[in-house]
């Protein structure tokens, strides 16, 4: 900064002795050579070899000579070349990670490796009668829809999903155009694409209802899920609502009466049930496998899960999770909240000061035993969070800090919390 700023200056030595990079010291600095001092020292910082410091060019330490313009123009030349080092040298040395110098990561104990069998998940079309899906030859090439040879759409950032009704003659899809998914319906043989009325979240996973009159899709709204079908002579909508859920399956009956789907939510694995189009006359086919005696409420960002029965002015540990589907089922997160009680808070936000405020001011909460999963918190809370220098089956403790191989991250915070509160010594003693 300092050569970038001041070019024709010289800088005076604060005091004799060692340069910046233990180099003899001079009289005065040049720009150049004190870009270069700070540099390496910068170099010494970040624990590189001896040696791996930038030399000072000889003979540029004496006095503040004037210099002709010709020479100025050069030396403002090489102030900003020193400035571009010092920042080359700044970024290019940075770690990539936040474990420390010299840190070493321990194994994994085997019994906080535990791998649970995932819950299992329905076979829709096992359990009810699904309609057949027409055979044709659309498909999706190159973010565009075509019918054979013959491109039907434009060319979209994205398709998630399409479905044909060969009584209609069309193809209705869902496709990214802007900054969501959004339903467009096109003909068979070409025609313009016509959308239906956007939604400001996504809209994926759609399907035309038998007989060609309706068609249904899955919004994914900040407060869970829901499935529209739409009536596309009318353009009329009905919709079902499926707070705090993640909708894994859809498939209509042969009827055009009834759909069914497969759906999960944090505090339950996931379950079949068939309703109305309309929303109406719910029936559960294939109950959860697991079902968490747990009351859910949105909370910043997420859903926050508690005990059913709370006894008064009981407080009881509280574990973060930072995870990008807040409302999806996860067994080994089950795991800890069905062997301990405690709270939990699924978010997709990485928590701000704002947040924990948040989260200190609910009445339950001990504030001496949070921990946050998924991330590297402030120190104030315990974390466990993902660190690609950490090799997979180790850990490394930093503080209130741990770190694991990211594949390890949920499996991990599992065993490791639950042992905590447990009081019990981790089997190597660390």
């Amino acid at each position: 900064f300092a050569a970038a700023v001041f070019p024709r200056r010289a800088f005076p030595r604060a005091e004799p002795g060692a340069g910046l990079s233990g180099a003899p010291a001079r009289a005065h600095l040049w720009p150049w050579e004190l870009a270069i001092d700070v540099c390496n020292a910068s170099v010494e910082a970040i624990g590189l070899p001896a040696g791996a410091t930038w030399a000072v060019p000889a003979g540029k330490d004496v006095g503040v000579p004037k210099s002709p313009p010709r020479l100025e123009s050069l030396m403002r030349f090489a102030s900003l070349a020193s400035l571009v080092l010092l920042a080359a040298c700044s970024t290019a040395s940075a770690p990539n990670s936040i474990v420390a110098p010299n840190a070493v990561a321990v194994p994994i104990p085997a019994a906080w490796q535990a791998n649970r069998s995932p819950s299992p998940v329905p076979d829709l079309c096992a359990l009810v009668t699904c309609a057949p899906k027409a055979q044709s030859n659309v498909r999706i090439e190159g973010g565009r829809i075509f019918a054979g040879d013959k491109a039907l759409t434009p060319q979209f950032a994205a398709i998630q999903s399409f479905d044909v009704s060969l009584e209609r003659k069309e193809v209705v899809f869902s496709a990214k155009r802007k900054d969501n998914f959004d339903i467009g319906l096109v003909a068979l043989e070409g025609s313009d694409v016509h959308w239906v009325p956007e939604d400001h979240a996504d809209e994926t996973d759609v399907q035309w209802a038998p007989r060609g009159n309706k068609v249904s899709f899955v919004v994914h709204n900040a407060g869970g899920e829901l499935i529209r079908s739409v009536h596309i002579p009318t353009a009329s909508q009905l919709s079902a609502d499926f707070p705090y859920s993640i909708v894994r399956q859809l498939a209509w009956d042969p009827a055009a009466e009834r759909y069914s789907i497969v759906v999960e939510t944090p505090d339950s694995s996931p379950r079949a049930e068939t309703l109305r189009y309309n929303g109406e006359e719910r029936k559960v086919v294939r109950a959860p496998a697991i079902k968490l005696d747990m009351a859910l409420e949105p909370f910043e960002g997420g859903v926050m899960l508690r005990p059913s029965a709370m006894r008064y002015n009981e407080r009881i540990p509280l574990v973060v999770w930072i995870d990008a589907r807040p409302y999806a089922w996860n067994d080994v997160r089950a795991s800890l909240l069905r062997e301990r009680r405690i709270g939990g808070i699924v978010s997709s936000r990485i928590p701000d000061p704002a947040f924990w405020m948040a989260v200190r001011s609910i009445p339950w909460v001990d504030p001496s035993q949070i921990f946050l999963v998924g991330a590297a918190g402030d120190g104030a809370v315990r974390s466990i969070a993902g660190d690609a220098s950490v090799a997979t089956g180790r850990y490394l403790q930093q503080g209130n800090t741990v770190l694991v191989a990211p594949a390890d991250v949920q499996s991990f915070a599992a065993r490791y919390i639950a042992d905590l509160l447990k009081g019990t010594t981790p089997p190597n003693g660390r």
